[in-house]
């Protein structure tokens, strides 16, 4: 879930805008020393509700993929930026395919040389950490509901 999972939960993060209230999640590690696969569910502080799942041992051509329902339009699109669908109305949406002009290795070493501004936040990365802490926390306790209480922002 953390490998793969991160690119996945930043995302979220960053498209929702708002913190998660209460995380609950399952996670089997296969019999390795990391998480393999993982399921959770959440309700984020505005009433939506959000499911991430990760297959670490998914068969070849397993992808990710982030799909948004809202109560007239499905929205999906790769997780990598390559592809979108949007289906409205009752019409199936059409896959319109993106090139792909930057990697992320590449955004992250544009951002690090100051070529490219991050549109990542430090509150955003906050609430990365907390979901990722409230995971750990739920599947730890075989899915036990976790409360998230968001702290105010500490300056260093």
């Amino acid at each position: 879930m953390f490998d793969t999972g991160a690119h996945m939960m930043n995302t979220v993060c960053l498209l929702a805008d708002t913190d998660c209230e209460q995380v609950s999640a399952l996670m089997n590690n296969r019999e390795r020393s990391v998480d393999v696969v993982c399921a959770v569910a959440a309700r984020l502080t505005s009433g939506a509700l959000l499911t991430l799942n990760a297959a670490g041992d998914g068969p070849v051509g397993c992808a990710s993929h982030i799909t948004f329902f809202y109560t007239r339009a499905i929205v999906r699109i790769d997780a990598w930026g390559a592809w979108r669908e949007i289906a409205a109305a009752g019409t199936p949406g059409i896959r319109e395919e993106v090139e792909i002009r930057n990697n992320p290795l590449k955004s992250f070493l544009a951002i690090r040389a100051g070529r490219a501004e991050s549109l990542s936040t430090v509150e955003a990365g906050l609430r990365f950490a907390r979901l990722w802490d409230a995971i750990k926390a739920s599947a730890a306790k075989n899915g036990e509901p976790v409360a998230i209480r968001p702290g105010p922002m500490t300056p260093r």
